[in-house]
């Protein structure tokens, strides 16, 4: 018998996946932001600090749910970003194609799937495409997607753990001598197809242990790059 998952719109703070974890977006969209950057490039530090402005600017995971994906492509300037992988890099790739551009490039922030070239604010909820919500304990994760159209199209889900706030000292690269300041790193991904059960899509997924992640993000797509609905929030207190 699936259970019923209830939340409010932020995350009850915890201190691990032992205890209950509980997510929910209202129908309106929460949206998707997500940041390109690495550690060997010169014009990242002032992205990476405007993404977490805005996080605390705005109502972070009620209104947007921010992600820093760090790509490997600037690591042989002789820094190697300990967040790089190979993994993100193709993932700005597929958006670059779907954008149709040759090129990618950092920061290059996205925001639901489109390319963003981002501003002061994150625009407000223009649609309501439905109520996302999860419910995890002892890392395992159960994702439900209520759609308030198109019930029947086939949905994807994807699970991120991201850090809190992170530093590093730059040795080498273009901020060679800069300690490097960071938030809401992707540390590990999970991606999933969803199953229809009436109106609703579900999927569940095990979530990897890490003494290094202190939120949890969870998203839906429609059998492309467009992100319909989005949420989040906190496993510690930030």
């Amino acid at each position: 018998m699936k259970k019923t998952l209830i939340a409010s719109l932020m995350l009850v703070h915890l201190t691990s996946f032992a205890d209950d974890l509980k997510i929910r977006s209202g129908p309106a969209q929460v949206a998707l932001v997500e940041l390109f950057t690495s550690e060997g490039c010169s014009s990242c530090p002032s992205a990476d600090a405007s993404l977490k402005q805005l996080a605390t600017k705005e109502k972070v995971w009620s209104s947007f749910v921010p992600l820093a994906w760090h790509v490997d492509y600037w690591d042989h300037l002789g820094w190697r970003d300990r967040f790089s992988s190979a993994d993100n890099t193709k993932r700005q790739r597929v958006y670059a194609a779907a954008w149709n551009s040759k090129n990618i490039y950092t920061p290059c922030f996205v925001l639901n799937g489109s390319e963003w070239r981002a501003g002061r604010d994150v625009p407000k909820a223009a649609s309501a495409p439905g109520v996302l919500e999860a419910a995890a304990a002892s890392g395992a994760m159960d994702i439900a997607f209520t759609p308030t159209a198109r019930p029947q199209q086939q949905r994807e889900a994807w699970a991120a753990l991201l850090s809190g706030d992170v530093t590093s000292k730059a040795t080498a690269g273009e901020n060679r001598g800069s300690e490097l300041s960071h938030s809401f790193v992707v540390l590990s991904l999970r991606h999933l197809p969803m199953s229809r059960d009436g109106s609703t899509w579900r999927a569940s997924v095990q979530l990897p242990e890490s003494n290094e992640a202190k939120a949890v993000a969870i998203w839906v797509t429609a059998g492309d790059h467009m992100v319909e609905q989005a949420a989040g929030g906190w496993l510690t207190k930030p």
